[in-house]
């Protein structure tokens, strides 16, 4: 039995709004409210349903969603009020909520703020009071002020980094531009020189040392292009891609080397072959050069080396993952790899994962990366479906 004494609604309520003023993390907003009322309240869990652009309201551990456009959720929007569900008598709703049975559910209160409801509070409790579900709902409001005030604020400094991010990368491309442009014209005149003493010179020995100042400077040039890429404001086109085509593409044009270097090279398309992805065609093709390259050379002392290629589908997401049997990474290490010029190849430059985040990026798209040493690497990240089915 659960005992409390009798609370006093508008003090308690003046609390959770000073909590609030010291919350900037959206997540942490929810948490904060879901103790708080376990904590004065006959309440066995609240689960909360966030609302994800393109697949509704989601909780990943729970492996729940509620589509954007259901009954349910219709029916919140338009009474502006909580659910009761001992109360529902829609059929079309009482099946939509079959859903939700492992979560007990009596309640389910909408986060509204702006006339956009940004989460669903699922209850589990015993059937409350008028005055207590008066209460639970002012607070449930005032939570979606605080939420969407928080979201504000994460949003207003991404993009704020982004910015200051743009700015400190057109220096750097200013300064790379000079660079590559002072290093550029006398590597081509060396190069040149030393390949006239390569033919002229009867000499074997020249001739070799001559090869290998050709190689290092073929390096060099190599290196200042990639700064110049690097620097350079990467303009992506948004459109729509065939993933699997491309990447279909992408291994029929690297099979003479993915051969060489014995590496089977995987496509698993399960249900995802007739999907249409918001991208960049070109930005997606150098992505996926890049990740191969970089497999390339973690598999180079892999036994029966691999690379798979799947995207699979979890609670309405899409997700890519690109994954190797290769080296790993070690996890002091594994921070690092986006920073440009990290590297601990011996012909690396440490520029191709930071390109590759970055075109990732320009297309709202967030990479990320598990590794073990020894087991391999996977790279993954979720992808904005645009169309699902036959072309």
């Amino acid at each position: 039995m659960f005992f409390k004494k009798k609370l006093n609604y508008n003090r308690l309520l003046a609390e959770f709004i000073d909590s609030f003023s010291l919350l900037i993390d959206p997540a942490k907003v929810l948490t904060s409210v879901r103790g708080r009322l376990k904590e004065f309240f006959d309440i066995t869990e609240i689960t909360y349903l966030i609302h994800s652009p393109g697949a509704g309201y989601v909780n990943s551990e729970q492996e729940i969603k509620i589509p954007t456009g259901s009954n349910t959720v219709n029916w919140l929007t338009v009474n502006s009020t909580f659910l009761e569900i001992d109360k529902v008598i829609e059929n079309y709703i009482i099946e939509e909520l079959k859903i939700l049975q492992n979560l007990h559910p009596r309640y389910i209160f909408p986060l509204e703020a702006h006339n956009k409801t940004a989460v669903l509070a699922i209850i589990e409790c015993p059937k409350q009071t008028d005055e207590t579900l008066k209460f639970f709902s002012n607070v449930f409001r005032l939570t979606a002020l605080a939420y969407e005030n928080a979201d504000r604020i994460i949003r207003e400094k991404k993009k704020s980094e982004k910015e200051h991010e743009n700015e400190k990368m057109a220096v750097i491309g200013r300064m790379a531009s000079i660079l590559t442009h002072e290093i550029k014209n006398p590597l081509t005149a060396i190069r040149s020189s030393i390949q006239f003493v390569q033919k002229i010179s009867e000499s074997p020995e020249i001739k070799e040392i001559a090869e290998e100042i050709i190689d290092e400077v073929d390096r060099v040039n190599d290196i200042t292009g990639s700064l110049l890429k690097f620097a350079r404001p990467q303009k992506v086109n948004l459109g729509e891609v065939k993933m699997i085509e491309l990447l279909e593409k992408l291994e029929k044009l690297y099979k003479p080397q993915l051969n060489a270097a014995g590496i089977s090279f995987l496509i698993k398309t399960e249900e995802s072959r007739d999907l249409l992805i918001k991208g960049d065609p070109e930005a997606f093709h150098q992505i996926f050069v890049n990740f191969l390259l970089n497999s390339t050379d973690a598999l180079e002392n892999t036994d029966v080396p691999i690379i798979k290629v799947k995207i699979i589908e979890k609670n309405g997401r899409f997700t890519l993952e690109w994954e190797d049997n290769g080296c790993g990474i070690p996890a002091d290490k594994l921070s690092k790899i986006f920073e440009p010029f990290f590297t601990d190849k011996k012909q690396g430059n440490g520029l191709g994962l930071s390109i590759t985040k970055r075109l990732l990026e320009n297309q709202n798209y967030n990479l990320k990366v598990t590794s073990k040493p020894g087991k391999g690497t996977k790279f993954y990240f979720n992808l904005d479906v645009v169309k699902r089915g036959k072309w």
